[in-house]
């Protein structure tokens, strides 16, 4: 999606005023986005192009028309966060180095090696390993609304609600 402004006021119009919306996307102020940085998993093209906030999304949608009823973070569909925040790590230390000898800052490489044996081990004996860890850590994080994932449920407002919201 490259214009998400476009993609909500379809979903709008495509609702009668109190249809509901419910959308997962990445959170981009979670807590492993963070500590991954640019090596983030869900910042390769063409996966995710625009990311969110909390406060980003929000905004999106009610200047769309819809009322936020419910906005959460939780564990969503990625993958471990500690193997994720290890696999950006490897990744920063070894990629090449720019002239002046820092690392040169891009956005997270295509998954080369995510259907090689090599990886899918390593990354089960990290995911496994570290599950009491992410079990622990998990739910404070999604109180925080830190967590890797925002989970939004909207619904579309009536007309006179949606000017009401927007002045």
């Amino acid at each position: 999606m490259t214009a998400p402004r476009d993609f909500t006021d379809d979903i709008a119009a495509l609702l009668r005023p109190g249809g509901i919306l419910v959308l997962r996307t990445p959170n981009i102020n979670s807590a492993v986005a963070k500590l991954a940085g640019a090596r983030w998993e869900w910042l390769s093209p063409p996966d995710h192009i625009c990311m969110f906030s909390a406060q980003s999304i929000g905004s999106l949608l009610r200047a769309s028309g819809f009322g936020v009823l419910r906005m959460q973070t939780a564990h969503g569909n990625t993958s471990n966060a500690w193997y994720e925040v290890l696999r950006s790590w490897a990744l920063l230390a070894l990629r090449p180095k720019s002239i002046s000898g820092q690392p040169k800052v891009s956005l997270a490489a295509p998954r080369l090696f995510a259907y090689r044996r090599w990886h899918r081990t390593t990354k089960f004996v990290i995911e496994m390993g570290s599950k009491p860890i992410d079990c622990v850590v998990s739910p404070p994080l999604a109180r925080l609304g830190t967590e890797a994932e925002l989970v939004v449920v909207a619904r579309k407002l009536d007309k006179e609600a949606t000017e009401a919201l927007n002045s």
